[in-house]
């Protein structure tokens, strides 16, 4: 059996040990849109599919819930969430990796104990803050508590990338005459660009998916 042979059956063995894999893993989502699909009658029936199928359960969530509503709501908290998360956070690590400003170092290591704060021992304290200022059911309601909760990880995350950036580059654009906000804008930021892409998909998604807090509050 020549290479070419063995390594075409070894590439065709673990594509299809893959697709095994991949097809249990869809088992779940499968069933789940197999359910939506079920009359009442069949809706708690063990098998995979069932027949007939039927749209008017989706017909009925559609018709009968403000989807759009709902969606640009999501929308609007997830997306300022993420920029105050990105703003905050990317000028924090600059003033303590970069400036070293004064202070800075206590306060980083003040942030990062709340990141072992248990979300659900925050609920009450924050519901009853939130009724005070009168923002429950509102944007800024969960926009600020959530950027809150996402600054301290962002915050670690930008802060390692801007100590591992050349310092040389810091200086030469003081040497320049960039002063620190045209040193952060057009020196450290391109620099992090990697960091700041994973900070905003990772916020995105946790802020999107956030449910609890959002009940609660």
């Amino acid at each position: 059996m020549t290479a070419f042979v063995r390594n075409r059956a070894r590439g065709i063995l673990i594509h299809a040990v893959l697709f095994i894999v991949l097809g249990i893993w869809m088992v779940p989502q499968v069933y789940m849109l197999s359910v939506g699909l079920r009359t009442p009658a069949q809706a708690f029936d063990a098998a995979l599919f069932t027949w007939p199928v039927t749209f008017d359960n989706f017909i009925t969530v559609i018709r009968d819930n403000p989807l759009g509503g709902i969606f640009l709501n999501s929308l609007i908290v997830t997306v300022a969430t993420v920029v105050i998360v990105v703003a905050v956070s990317s000028l924090f690590a600059f003033s303590i990796a970069i400036l070293r400003l004064k202070g800075t170092l206590f306060l980083y290591t003040t942030l990062l104990t709340t990141l072992m704060v248990p979300l659900a021992s925050m609920v009450l304290p924050l519901a009853i803050l939130l009724k005070n200022f009168g923002w429950v059911n509102t944007y800024i309601g969960l926009i600020l508590p959530y950027a809150a909760l996402g600054v301290p990880f962002a915050m670690v995350i930008l802060k390692s990338f801007m100590e591992d950036a050349p310092r040389e580059l810091f200086e030469a654009a003081k040497v320049d005459g960039c002063n620190a906000w045209q040193t952060y804008w057009h020196v450290a930021l391109p620099l992090v660009r990697p960091a700041l892409v994973f900070v905003t998909i990772w916020q995105f998604i946790v802020t999107w998916n956030e449910f609890f807090l959002a009940l609660s509050c």
